[in-house]
């Protein structure tokens, strides 16, 4: 039985899918989206407040999941089915301002974030999308507002406050 250029590049195709199923290469396949994770489910509840720049308009109540501790914070959305993000917006809440980068490996459905200053103010808001690249906040942050676009409380803007709820 001879070896043919066919079969060899039927054999490197399957590696190299092989591979990327792996290893999380572009072109990979994501696992099968979960009702919940034991991060979620760790994760506390807590009501905002989402005040418009100009202090004439009324803030708009959130319910959130906070993700507060490093496994909360490195499990985030990843792995959730599109309507568990939809009724799970998430704010990540970090010890003190860092330099971040949020990617998008392993979430089911697109995501708008904000992120926050250490003032609560919204300084950038990005869309992304799954295998998009990571994206960096250009100020350190204490916070970063995670929402599925499609989320009733509509679009993130620069210049919006978030404060918890009395």
């Amino acid at each position: 039985m001879g070896v043919t250029g066919k079969t060899v590049m039927g054999q490197i195709r399957r590696m190299a899918l092989a591979t990327a199923l792996l290893f999380g290469g572009a072109g990979s396949v994501l696992a099968a989206c979960l009702p919940s994770t034991p991060a979620l489910e760790s994760m506390p509840r807590a009501a905002l407040l989402l005040h418009p720049p100009g202090e004439a308009v009324e803030p708009i109540a959130l319910d959130a999941r906070l993700a507060i501790t490093d496994t909360q914070r490195m499990a985030g959305m990843q792995r959730l089915c599109p309507e568990v993000v939809l009724e799970n917006p998430m704010l990540f809440v970090f010890e003190q301002p860092i330099a971040a980068a949020f990617h998008m490996r392993n979430v089911h459905g697109p995501l708008v974030i904000g992120f926050i200053d250490a003032d609560g103010i919204i300084f950038q808001v990005e869309h992304m999308h799954p295998g998009d690249a990571p994206v960096h906040a250009r100020a350190p942050i204490l916070f970063a507002l995670e929402i599925h676009p499609a989320h009733p409380l509509g679009a993130l803007r620069p210049g919006q406050r978030i404060a918890l709820a009395d």
